[in-house]
Parts: structure tokens; C-alpha cells; sequence
């Protein structure tokens, strides 16, 4: 598992026979399983996603016996809980719903899946901003909370560090970044776990990704390489576990453009020594140029990426931060000022 060259590329540690394990709303992917006997296929997923992935597919509804097409169906609020309802029959589906969820979460969990796309505003697969009815009669009011759909939250209350979104959400390029970034992360640490890792296995996994960790949270980041320098007086099936639980932790804080202007300045640490004046100032202006919202990470990237091999800068060819995952997975390099003010407002590590 632990790759002898080019350690820091994610096609290094890539198998192609096991490669990331995702979930997907059946929908999404073109099938007639829609309440209307239509479908929303997503081109992302099905184009572009689809061929670095393994998919399981899932329509809850279709898998508890509502059948396509079907009446449509909303969380409808009653007293203090929520119900899925369809409103047209009167038939309440929570508990069919809530129960297949539970066991669709243990499956999941068994089959080791490593992320999920789910559909944007399904009552029962959506993740956020789900209407709630404030009753089943036509006209109700809604309440439009950051709620879930009832299969998606029942799944994440089981598996709440599954790196989860929303095919719609896929739009955004930092969204789509950090998914595609964090799944193919979890896959890696998936298939280090399978091979039974020793200590040391553990030091190089974690060297391969500490930029991208400290993206992620830098506290948790240094905790968790102080974790692995403990003294072995514990058995090592439980520390390999504690690894795995604090790295899937940090995976799921968002990365913010303060905390990768940090990691940027950190690698430029790593090669000033060889540069000249001009070569420093040249990097430093890329550098603010991306903390502005004036051009993309990726200058930096590939910037800082060329002088480490130009250099031979072992420290920083070994790290997937400068290539984590497929480049034709990532949004390219047309990000907009507005998605960066909103990640430069998540820069607290809280």
C-alpha cells in the first residue's frame, strides 16, 4: 500500500481495482426512478465522476415500496416530530424510511464507502435546506431550516464522518474541491487499513498527506502527529484505530483559504534557501494573489510544485497536498471572489 516513488501523487497510492466507494441517488445517474417516472441525470456524476469511482446506487423510496411513479412525498411536522408523508394518500412513511435508512447505514459501513452524493431537495435524500411543511393540507405553510431529507439524515446520524454532498452543490468550486479532495483521502486511509499497517506505515501515511491535514484543522493536525510519537504500550489494533477515527475527524472540517495561504507559506519555507530574490518575490506575489481572490491556488500549486522538482526537495515531492486526487475531477481554475470571502470566513479552527 505504502508507495516506494512518486509518494506524492495521488496515482501513486491509487488501485484502480479498489478505487474510491461512493453512493449516488439512483436518479442521478439517468435511471426512471423518479416520482414522476423521469430522472435528473447529473453530468458530473455520470461524466465525470464515474469513471475514478465505484458507485452504489440507491432510490429509498423506490426500495420501501412506493413505486414509480408515485405520489409525491414531504416532511411534514406534527406536534414536536417530523413525518414523510404523502399528502395525497394520507400514507406516512417515516418508520419504512427510518428503518431502511438504519440498514442501508450498516451496509455501508460493512462495505466500507467512503462518500455519497445525494439529491438536492429530495425530502428524502436532500442535505440541507429541505422544507418542512407545517402540515399535509395543500397550502401549508414551510419552514425552510437547514433541515435533511429523512433517508440522508438517518444515514449520517449512523456514519457522521461519511464524506457527504449534494450533486447541485457540485456547482461550487470549493464544494467540489473539498469532496472530491476528501473522498479519494478516505479511500487511501481505507485500503491502508485493509493491509494491516504497522507503526511506520502510519508515519509515511501521515507524511504523505500533513499539508493537506493542516488545511483541514491545524490543532487537530498537530495532536494527531503527536499521537503517532507515543510510546507503543498499548495494543496496536486499538492505536491504529484511534489513527483512523482522528484522521477521518479532521477530514471532515472544511478547508479555508487562510489555513491553505498558511500551508503555501510553510512549502515556500521548504525551498527559499534556493531561490533568488526575484524567484522569492515572484512566489510571495502568487501567493497573495490567490489570499486576494485575484487567481487560483493552483499558480501557487504548480509554482511551488516545479521548484520542489527542480530542486529535489524530498520533503515536498512526498506531498499529495500539490496532486490529491484526478485533476479532471477538480473545478479548474475559474473561481470566483465570492466562494473565497465565504471560505476566508471559516478560517477559525472552532
Amino acid at each position: 500500500m505504502i508507495p516506494q516513488s512518486r509518494a506524492g501523487s495521488w496515482k501513486s497510492w491509487h488501485d484502480a481495482q479498489d478505487p474510491p466507494r461512493i453512493g449516488v441517488s439512483q436518479c442521478l445517474q439517468g435511471e426512471l426512478v423518479r416520482h414522476d417516472g423521469g430522472h435528473t441525470r447529473d453530468t458530473f456524476v455520470v461524466d465525470v465522476l464515474a469513471p475514478f469511482v465505484a458507485f452504489t446506487s440507491v432510490c429509498p423510496e423506490v426500495a420501501v415500496g412506493m413505486g414509480v411513479p408515485r405520489p409525491t412525498i414531504r416532511i411534514v411536522k406534527q406536534g414536536d416530530a417530523e413525518h414523510l408523508i404523502a399528502p395525497s394518500t394520507g400514507k406516512d412513511w417515516t418508520a419504512e424510511m427510518s428503518d431502511y435508512g438504519r440498514v442501508q447505514a450498516q451496509s455501508y459501513r460493512e462495505a466500507g464507502l467512503d462518500g455519497f452524493l445525494f439529491k438536492k431537495g429530495s425530502p428524502s435524500c436532500g442535505l440541507f435546506r429541505i422544507k418542512i411543511y407545517n402540515g399535509a393540507e395543500k397550502g401549508a405553510s414551510v419552514d425552510r431550516r437547514n433541515a435533511k431529507g429523512l433517508f440522508a439524515s438517518t444515514v449520517l446520524d449512523a456514519l457522521p464522518d461519511l464524506a457527504a454532498e449534494e450533486e447541485g452543490r457540485m456547482n461550487d468550486p470549493a464544494i467540489r474541491e473539498d469532496f472530491v479532495e476528501r473522498i479519494f483521502a478516505i479511500s487511501r486511509l481505507r485500503r491502508l487499513l485493509a493491509t494491516g499497517p504497522s507503526r511506520h506505515d502510519l508515519v509515511l501515511f501521515h507524511t504523505a498527506h500533513k499539508q493537506m491535514l493542516f488545511t483541514r484543522h491545524e490543532q487537530k493536525s498537530r495532536d494527531l502527529g503527536a499521537y503517532l510519537g507515543q510510546p507503543g504500550d498499548h495494543a496496536h489494533e486499538d492505536f491504529v484505530a484511534g489513527y483512523a477515527a482522528a484522521f477521518r475527524s479532521i477530514f471532515t472540517h472544511r478547508s479555508s483559504v487562510g489555513r491553505h495561504v498558511n500551508v503555501l507559506h510553510h512549502a515556500m519555507g521548504h525551498i527559499k534557501n534556493m531561490l533568488d530574490g526575484e524567484q522569492k518575490q515572484v512566489l510571495l506575489s502568487r501567493i497573495e494573489d490567490y489570499r486576494a481572490g485575484q487567481q487560483p491556488r493552483s499558480i501557487a500549486l504548480t509554482l511551488i510544485s516545479f521548484l520542489a522538482q527542480t530542486h529535489k526537495v524530498e520533503y515536498l515531492l512526498g506531498q499529495l497536498y500539490f496532486d490529491p486526487c484526478p485533476r479532471e475531477l477538480l473545478p479548474g481554475d475559474r473561481l470566483q471572489r465570492k466562494w473565497l470571502e465565504r471560505s476566508t470566513d471559516e478560517d477559525d479552527d472552532d
